[in-house]
């Protein structure tokens, strides 16, 4: 019974993630994949099930208006 495979890059677009985080996670065993030459195949039920948190990056400010004002 085939399973249904993805690449890296197609796991990367479907979970909003770049391709490099992608390897990041399959090297830590975070992900598991299978290699195919010189490429990972990953299992769609283990992309489903990976744990992405957000995006990357400093939260953004809150840009009410009480932090626009400027003091004199």
């Amino acid at each position: 019974m085939a399973e249904n495979l993805l690449s890296v890059r197609e796991v990367a677009e479907k979970r909003g993630v770049t391709v490099w985080r992608i390897h990041q996670l399959i090297k830590a065993g975070t992900l598991q994949a299978e290699k195919y030459g010189n490429q990972y195949l990953i299992k769609t039920k283990d992309a489903d099930a990976l744990p992405i948190h957000g995006k990357a990056g400093r939260p953004k400010k809150d840009n009410g208006i009480e932090a626009n004002k400027v003091k004199k």
